[in-house]
């Protein structure tokens, strides 16, 4: 695949790849090849990307060159905001989003006087400039008076960032700086509690305008639930191999959601989740929003049904996982058997060294692709404990006891032939049970 077919092939899928889409853009640009109409958005998937990756230089190359075409694009005031954050500006890049919205309000703009239009104010008609010192938002007063376009109160791209930098206030957001809404990804930083207070008001009616984005409700489920007093205080992410990142996929790379939904359901913790205050069912209804718009995904199903187990409805979350692997298209494999390997979750394994007690290893062994196995391995070892009493649920009857023995035996059937790892889910019950 030609470099120009492979940066194509990244904007459509939105894949963050900035060293790559940085190194293929170098290329591309060196080879002074007519690009025609691709120019201009190859351009500025090049800036982002380097942007991302720091290389600031080449960054302001490409959004010199987007100005002087486009001097009234929304799209190249993102750009230069987004410059103004890589250099430490952020109250500049604040009042440029505000402005490109048409709200003043909760912004101190500065007055400032230009020159003429103020085109010679920055580097290459960037309204950038290069100097150290404090932020007083006077560079991104500049950039608003160079600009030619009219303000958009619907551009979701300025919505998302004023979103991230409430998340991530100065200096913590120092990592990147992707457009896109930011993710549990390993490779996001856990917010802090002052940052999940100032960007949930944002986040959420950003939602009341925007209710189709999924990846929005998808980020206020890890915030609602990274607010619950029950679960904060454990720890939501962590640097050992296999780590999700943080919120709800960090709870279960922890094992954090299995210790708790167990000891919740089995009542053997009265400070479970569901003793204090707790977020959880707000956290279910914006999954429940996400599932309504990806129908198709099994992720989001996955994640409710960890928030279900953790308020101690066993039954729904039994149901919804069961629900997960009817969706897999092909959830034993190739030949559609339980009992076949996978090869790459089976070297993983290995490697890992996990056994015995280390039921928190083993379970981050293999990802997505034992999540929902290891999630109903805990519905069975709670159903079939005698200590469980089912509480009042969503389902209208329990499931039957001959249905979680299959299930059981299914599940460790599956997971001792993905992991290759015979009795691996007796030794893991053994280890959860002795906590």
């Amino acid at each position: 695949m030609s470099p120009l077919d492979t940066l194509a092939r990244l904007r459509t899928l939105s894949a963050r790849e900035s060293p790559e889409v940085v190194e293929l853009g170098k290329k591309v640009l060196d080879s002074r090849v007519k690009l025609g109409e691709q120019e201009w958005p190859i351009r500025e998937q090049i800036a982002i990307a380097a942007l991302d990756v720091g290389d600031v230089e080449l960054a302001e190359s490409q959004i010199a060159i987007l100005s002087r075409r486009f001097p009234s694009s929304p799209r190249l005031l993102i750009l230069q905001a987004l410059h103004l954050e890589s250099l430490g500006k952020y109250t500049s890049a604040r009042i440029v989003y505000h402005c490109l919205l048409g709200k003043r309000e909760g912004v101190e703009v500065p007055r400032l006087a230009l020159d003429g239009d103020g085109e010679k104010e920055g580097r290459g008609g960037l309204g950038v400039g290069q100097g150290e010192g404090e932020d007083d938002g006077t560079e991104g007063v500049r950039v608003m008076a160079i600009w030619k376009g009219e303000p958009d109160e619907c551009f979701v791209t300025a919505h998302q960032r004023l979103i991230t930098l409430a998340l991530y206030p100065p200096p913590s957001l120092s990592t990147g700086t992707a457009i896109q809404l930011p993710s549990t990804s390993s490779t996001t930083p856990t917010p802090s509690p002052q940052g999940i207070q100032a960007a949930l008001p944002l986040l959420t009616r950003y939602l009341e305008t925007f209710h189709s984005d999924p990846d929005a409700w998808s980020l206020l489920a890890d915030l609602y639930v990274l607010s619950t007093p029950a679960l904060a205080p454990l720890p939501t992410t962590t640097t050992q191999a296999g780590t999700e990142g943080w919120g709800i996929d960090a709870l279960f790379a922890n094992g954090t959601s299995h210790l708790v939904s167990l000891k919740t359901a089995l009542q053997t913790n009265s400070s479970s989740a569901t003793t204090k205050e707790t977020y959880l069912p707000q956290a279910l209804t914006s999954l429940a929003q996400q599932i309504l718009l990806e129908p198709w995904n099994p992720r989001p199903l996955v994640r409710f049904a960890e928030l279900s187990l953790l308020q101690g409805d066993v039954q729904v979350g039994f149901r919804t996982l069961l629900r997960c692997v009817e969706m897999m298209s092909e959830p034993f494999g190739g030949a559609n058997d339980p009992r076949e390997g996978d090869t790459e979750v089976k070297r993983s394994y290995e490697e890992s060294g996990a056994g015995g007690k280390e039921w928190r290893r083993v379970m981050r062994v293999g990802g997505w692709k034992t999540r929902v196995w290891w999630d109903l391995a805990l519905c069975t070892t709670i159903l079939t404990n005698p200590s469980y009493q089912s509480s009042t649920s969503m389902t209208a009857t329990p499931v039957s006891a001959k249905t979680v023995e299959a299930v059981r035996e299914l599940v460790v059937v599956r997971l001792e032939a993905l992991l290759g790892a015979p009795g691996v889910v007796e030794q893991w019950e053994r280890g959860l049970m002795s906590e």
